[in-house]
């Protein structure tokens, strides 16, 4: 089973497309931080491919942003 931080991350990944479009950058903002802070480096290869798979291109840009913070760390 994926541990807490884990799962929350993949929660707030999903979410940031929605907040981004509906203009709630104070979430978004609060997302980057989180993930910034927290560093799920398991997450890294999942960001990776959501990168490749995304339709959306600045969050093809975020995922591949999120992945390069993590695995510097």
């Amino acid at each position: 089973m994926e541990r807490a931080p884990t799962v929350a991350c993949r929660l707030m990944a999903a979410l940031y497309p929605l907040a981004s479009e509906a203009y709630y950058h104070e979430v978004c903002d609060a997302i980057d931080t989180w993930i910034h802070t927290k560093q799920p480096h398991d997450l890294v290869g999942a960001f990776r491919h959501k990168a490749t798979t995304a339709t959306i291109g600045y969050m093809a840009r975020k995922y591949l942003e999120w992945s390069k913070i993590i695995e510097g760390c």
